[in-house]
């Protein structure tokens, strides 16, 4: 379906009026600043601290103007401390941060990285802050990918609308919040019953969909792109990337305990044909953006704590050797994990088995290449990624298939 969104009223981009931007949310009338910013937005060394000689970072905290904070923020949480400087300044009283972005915790990293920033150039605003503004984790479920033209036509073609940038995402929505607020909000869980869960304990349903879903769309877009896909569905539709995405999510799920209300086998289920949809057209190059980044963010913790668990049971094993190796990690691995590692670090070389060129977008890019092509040279002949593709095909082109296979 289609439906014009009317509740959009007005649009201020920041940098090309930063004042109108920031008159706006210093308002009375605002309580809520919401922010989708990617991982590499929140500027965070390895030890998960405010990277503060990131140029854009240091030339805010250098600019910082005292009780008026930035004209011209150029980092979110420059924006964020500008925002509140002012509004403490005028007494306005505090507002709720409520960041979206797909991270751990990812209202607690952005109050860190914030407060970090804060305590950079105004320590008393630091405290104000850690007092009195909440930074609720939330997480948000709903693939919405990059507008394409393939999307504009659709939308012209089906609907008689036309539209330069019209918003594609599909049917399927989950946002379960966080329920702590500093200046109230809606009570979007009345509006959108079936879709918004406000909660205490927002980590099942984050780690849930971080690992299952986000690290899933990372690990297919390496291995997909290097079978020649170029559409998450037509690569869905392929019978060897189905069964690999599948064995995938079989691995991952193994790090995940209980979540209140969901069957983990029916949401992997429902993962595989949502990435099957035909009508969402989302790119594996998109899926494919920041790597190094998403993977750390996704898939970190979840091997830390299966590795723990696995030398807790080899410990156990080895001390009573009359214990049965029946513990769920006992004989299970991670061969499947590890193949998708290994097919963003071959991506990472920068080319395919033909030589043609494969562009990594990722801050990381200049460190990964040279360590990828290292370890791609030290496999030897032989050791190759390729799969041939059937005579009178290219690169992208979808075989027709008898059906598609479920999970």
């Amino acid at each position: 379906s289609a439906r014009v969104i009317g509740s959009i009223l007005e649009f201020v981009f920041v940098p090309a009026d930063p004042e109108a931007a920031l008159a706006r949310l210093c308002s009375a009338s605002v309580r809520i600043v919401s922010l989708t910013v990617t991982e590499k937005g929140y500027y965070r060394c390895t030890d998960g601290s405010l990277d503060r000689t990131a140029p854009l970072v240091k030339q805010d905290i250098d600019e910082w103007g005292g009780a008026r904070g930035l004209a011209q923020p150029r980092t979110a949480f420059g924006l964020i401390c500008t925002i509140l400087q002012r509004r403490r300044s005028e007494g306005l009283g505090p507002l709720t941060v409520l960041s979206c972005d797909n991270m751990p915790m990812n209202g607690s990293v952005c109050r860190a990285v914030t407060l970090d920033f804060a305590s950079a150039v105004d320590p008393d605003l630091a405290a104000w802050m850690e007092r009195d503004v909440a930074f609720p984790n939330s997480m948000v479920d709903r693939i919405t990918p990059a507008t394409e033209n393939e999307h504009r036509e659709l939308l012209r073609s089906e609907y008689g609308i036309v539209d330069d940038w019209p918003v594609i995402a599909e049917p399927f929505l989950q946002w379960v919040i966080e329920d702590s607020f500093s200046a109230g909000r809606p009570s979007w869980e009345l509006a959108m019953p079936n879709d918004v869960m406000l909660t205490a304990d927002v980590e099942p349903y984050e780690l849930m969909k971080l690992r299952l879903l986000n690290s899933s769309h990372s690990a297919l877009s390496y291995a997909a792109m290097l079978c020649d896909h170029v559409f998450v569905d037509d690569a869905l539709a392929d019978p060897d990337v189905f069964a690999f995405l599948r064995a995938y999510m079989l691995e991952v799920v193994k790090t995940l305990g209980s979540v209140h209300g969901v069957d983990l086998a029916e949401y992997q289920r429902s993962l595989l044909e949502r990435f099957s949809n035909a009508y969402i057209k989302d790119k594996l190059a998109r899926l494919a953006l920041d790597g190094s980044q998403k993977f750390m963010n996704t898939l970190q913790h979840a091997l830390l704590y299966y590795r723990a668990q696995q030398e807790l049971v080899c410990e156990v094993l080895a001390k009573s050797s009359w214990v049965a190796p029946t513990h769920k990690h006992a004989k299970e691995g991670t061969d499947i994990v590890a193949l998708a590692l290994a097919a963003f670090m071959r991506y990472a070389a920068g080319t395919d088995a033909s030589g043609e060129p494969l562009e990594l977008v990722d801050p990381l890019t200049d460190a990964l290449r040279p360590i990828a092509v290292r370890a791609y040279a030290g496999l030897g002949r032989g050791c190759e990624w390729r799969r041939r593709r059937p005579a009178g095909t290219r690169p992208g082109h979808v075989r027709d298939t008898p059906h598609r296979r479920r999970a």
